[in-house]
């Protein structure tokens, strides 16, 4: 799940670069068990980015806003043969999290993903419903794509071009007594149609902990097209089920951006995130993993994602994560500027935690960023929650 301050971006395009890299099986960096860390930065300054040949695209303004967090385990879930690892994080319906792992895999013909898993679990709707009788519960549903879809097509280089069609389809199961609903089953379908094409190579400079580094890439520019759909007791879900759930029958969204791909990075190196004509950003970030040994981990599984319900949220929420012990953890909260909003401390022994936040009256609507802190300064959680 698949985390921003203010910036100066300075896009310099020069010649010089070098010869094109050309990815391929033997020399794309890929690891079943990999903590990827990513620095996101302030989306408002960054400059239009040119694709083309043999450039040098300069990122060395971008200044750390936030960080976020992808971890990824080793794949035995004999439903996804082909894959070598999944990312746990999130499938939402509207803006119910359900947790997720979502499965990569690497061969002769490219880096790939090839579907999802769903994990059971039960929420209780009453910031939605105001009923604590009321629930939404996810029963374990697979998608499995019947081909692979790609990131990359190897050998990749410039001017290759590829498309993928796909879906995922998520079980739930809801209860509300009042409404004469028991145990009623229904499925969310998301159809995705994705446009992959490598339209530049060169470098691009880029900050590292200790300095700032020059990186041969390949330069892809994808678009991704989602169509959202709800299915209630085997029909399409009525209107009033969709307006309680903040949700659109047959919505439409779009992710545009472009992502730079390299040798010595597993996953993209950066990512720069469009608009509608891709001619301003609209986020981006880059990775600070491929040049820090030793990034932070908690019993070596790494930085665990945060559960948030409701999100969007209008008023109160609840976040949940695991703590391994019973001291005092601290929950940090910033908005898009990278300003501390609230800082809360909390007990408790060993366990699932779940912490009630309140919003309060300071808290304008956007995108927060929230992170677990433990009792050695450590972030040992982390997610995004959107107030409306």
């Amino acid at each position: 799940m698949k985390i921003l301050s203010t910036f100066i971006v300075a896009l310099m395009v020069a010649t010089g670069a070098g010869a094109q890299i050309i990815l391929d099986e033997n020399n794309y960096t890929h690891s079943a068990t990999h903590l990827e860390v990513q620095i996101w930065v302030d989306p408002a300054c960054v400059q239009p980015i040119e694709p083309g040949a043999d450039k040098v695209w300069n990122f060395l303004s971008w200044v750390p806003s936030d960080t976020d967090t992808v971890q990824f385990i080793p794949a035995t879930d004999p439903m996804f043969t082909t894959a070598s690892r999944y990312e746990l994080s999130f499938a939402l319906i509207g803006g119910i999290p359900a947790f997720a792992q979502y499965y990569q895999g690497i061969g002769s013909d490219g880096f790939f993903e090839t579907g999802s898993y769903v994990l059971p679990n039960k929420l209780n709707l009453e910031p939605i419903t105001g009923s604590t009788d009321d629930t939404l519960a996810f029963p374990g549903s697979y998608s499995v794509f019947q081909e692979p879809v790609y990131r990359l097509k190897f050998p990749a280089t410039h001017d290759d071009t590829w498309k993928s069609n796909f879906k995922y389809e998520t079980d739930f199961v809801l209860t509300i007594p009042a409404m004469g609903i028991d145990h009623a089953p229904g499925v969310e379908v998301q159809h995705i149609e994705a446009t992959d094409s490598v339209v530049g190579w060169g470098a691009i400079k880029i900050p590292t902990p200790t300095g700032s580094a020059e990186i041969d890439v390949l330069m892809v520019k994808s678009q991704r097209m989602r169509i959202d759909s709800f299915y209630f007791g085997g029909a399409p879900a009525p209107q009033m089920m969709l307006d309680m759930f903040g949700v659109a029958q047959a919505d439409t969204h779009y992710v545009r951006a472009y992502y730079f791909y390299s040798t010595s990075h597993d996953g993209a190196v950066a990512e720069v995130f469009m608009d509608d004509e891709w001619q301003a950003s609209t986020n981006a970030n880059y990775q600070k993993t491929g040049f820090a040994a030793g990034i932070s981990k908690k019993n070596g599984t790494g930085i665990q994602p945060i559960s948030l319900f409701p999100n969007p949220a209008r008023e109160n929420f609840v976040l949940g994560f695991h703590k391994n012990n019973g001291s005092d953890w601290n929950i940090t909260m910033y908005n898009s500027k990278g300003q501390l909003v609230k800082n809360k401390r909390t007990a408790g022994p060993a366990g699932e935690m779940q912490v009630d936040i309140a919003r309060g009256n300071n808290l304008q609507s956007g995108l927060y960023f929230i992170n677990v802190v433990n009792e050695n300064g450590m972030v040992v959680a982390a997610g995004k929650v959107v107030l409306d």
